[in-house]
């Protein structure tokens, strides 16, 4: 759990200076995916807790850190419940069907933090309206790149960390070898 969190928190800082291109959403998917819905959500919950509140850019406040954190939940409970599901379609479909999911939790999550911008700055439903146009280029390239990253890599990076990754497919700690192994000097 404290590996997926510390992940989404560095790929989160990593591109941070993009505007609205992340990896975190699927990271916290891809631990919903491995470590089911519990341990998912609360590693969702953790990282996302940490990459807001530690932001260089300043925390988030109250009402958007709370819309953060479900959104970013949202995710990882996905990864949990669908993404196995999804593992099982033909390549192709597996692409299509990935990027679709992709595109409905960056929706839930912009949907979400954009409803938490309303309370926190006290917006009228007019300024909403004009703040949601305003925004719509971020809100377009947020879904955009989150659904190309799940359909052209979500489906092969899960792969991927299944094989390479001993004892991740079942939901259990990785085997990390160890001196007494003979395999780490």
């Amino acid at each position: 759990m404290a590996v997926f969190a510390a992940i989404a928190v560095a790929l989160g800082l990593t591109l941070i200076a993009v505007p609205n291109v992340e990896l975190v959403t699927a990271t916290f998917f891809a631990a919903g995916y491995f470590l089911g819905v519990r341990r998912g959500v609360v590693t969702a919950l953790v990282g996302e807790f940490l990459f807001s509140v530690l932001n260089p850019f300043g925390a988030a406040p109250p009402p958007l850190l709370i819309a953060q954190l479900t959104g970013m939940a949202i995710a990882a409970a996905a990864g949990a419940t669908l993404g196995r599901r999804l593992a099982k379609f033909p390549p192709v479909l597996q692409m299509l069907l990935f990027g679709a999911l992709g595109l409905a939790v960056t929706f839930c999550f912009d949907f979400l933090t954009t409803v938490s911008f309303l309370i926190f700055a006290g917006l009228s439903k007019a300024t909403l309206l004009a703040s949601l146009i305003y925004g719509l280029g971020f809100y377009v390239l947020h879904m955009v790149g989150n659904t190309l990253i799940f359909a052209l890599f979500m489906p092969f990076v899960l792969k991927f960390l299944e094989k390479f990754v001993p004892g991740l497919a079942r939901g259990k700690a990785p085997v990390v070898p160890t001196i007494n192994d003979g395999i780490v000097p």
